[in-house]
């Protein structure tokens, strides 16, 4: 399951300034690497950012670390600084580190947050790394990831025992039961926004999962999400 560090956690900057976007704005997922030791924080990168670039805040949507660990930066819906002109459309997710430092758990991390950009999108978004935009002379993400997001940002992670395939009639039972027992259980039927959001996204997420792994994924994203909302209700 994805758990992301917020930025009370990392003892975050105030930003100076801040534009938002629309998910209807967002088109793609862009990865890159900090180019610095593995042992940065997000509060070095963003006093770097602001004191040294002069910047508003931290240029990456989201950072992650060689554990996997995923620290909030400007977030899903805040425009970034981090491969201008397409901070509008893309989110910045950066790895902390250089070439070859990236683990399989910062990958599995990544990933996971890709997916979790498209499921709040409600479609997918396109995979892509900095030096891969238009306009962008540099080396970054290094080969390693940039090879790593060509091939379709595999997972890292051995999930062999649960590679199990399933047929669509499987992936709708099992979507339309995720659905009704654990949406439904606290969302009332005049929360009319949030039962279409939700709709939305559990279709996003079961019409593109083919094995029992990645439904599982899935399935552990929405047990997330639903505890979130029932925190809120």
């Amino acid at each position: 399951m994805l758990t992301i560090i917020g930025r009370s956690g990392w003892g975050a900057r105030p930003p100076t300034d801040r534009t938002t976007v629309a998910w209807a704005d967002r088109t793609g997922f862009a990865v890159h690497y900090s180019a610095g030791p593995p042992t940065q924080t997000p509060g070095q990168i963003q006093d770097f950012h602001m004191d040294d670039r002069g910047w508003s805040d931290v240029g990456y949507n989201f950072l992650v670390n060689r554990d996997g660990t995923v620290f909030e930066g400007r977030g899903w819906l805040v425009v970034g600084a981090h491969a201008a002109p397409h901070n509008t459309s893309h989110i910045g997710v950066c790895f902390i580190g250089s070439e070859g430092d990236a683990t399989d758990a910062a990958k599995e991390s990544m990933r996971l947050l890709y997916h979790e950009a498209n499921f709040r999108a409600g479609r997918s978004l396109a995979q892509t790394w900095h030096s891969g935009l238009p306009g962008q002379a540099t080396e970054c993400p290094g080969a390693d990831l940039r090879s790593w997001v060509m091939a379709g940002m595999p997972s890292t992670i051995d999930n062999e025992d649960n590679d199990v395939a399933l047929s669509t009639e499987d992936i709708n039972r099992i979507a339309h039961a995720v659905h009704t027992r654990t949406v439904r259980s606290f969302v009332t039927d005049t929360d009319v926004q949030v039962q279409t959001e939700w709709r939305r996204g559990t279709r996003y997420a079961f019409e593109n999962r083919s094995t029992l792994a990645e439904l599982l994924e899935e399935v552990q994203q929405l047990r997330g999400e639903v505890a979130e909302l029932a925190d809120k209700s």
